[in-house]
């Protein structure tokens, strides 16, 4: 409880209104959209290579979610999928293993 005084001119007394009557109930409509509150979190696309491109990801172990091969002109590869040059795609791979990474082609 507040030891603060109130700034408010005294006790509040009964409600004044109508108190009985008639009253408004609310029913869900078949065609209504759906709430917001249940819809699963939105979700990024899934990567798609250009040309001269293929998509490398991350398949064990399932702790690691990118993997950064050191290789100059290669992203770090996701476990959601990275978008790689054809050229590097082979060399990022054996990076991978030679550090215990698996990194798939898709």
């Amino acid at each position: 409880m507040s030891s603060l005084a109130s700034d408010l001119p005294g006790p509040v007394g009964a409600p004044s209104g109508p108190t009985e009557g008639e009253s408004i109930v609310v029913t869900p409509q078949a065609d209504a959209a759906a709430s917001i509150v249940v819809n699963p979190d939105p979700v990024a696309p899934e990567p798609v290579a250009s040309t001269g491109e293929v998509i490398l990801a991350l398949e064990s172990p399932w702790y690691i979610k990118n993997f950064d091969p050191s290789i100059k002109g290669c992203p770090p590869i996701t476990n959601t999928g990275t978008a790689v040059s054809a050229s590097l795609a082979d060399q990022a791979i054996a990076t991978g293993a030679s550090n215990g990474v698996t990194i798939v082609k898709r």
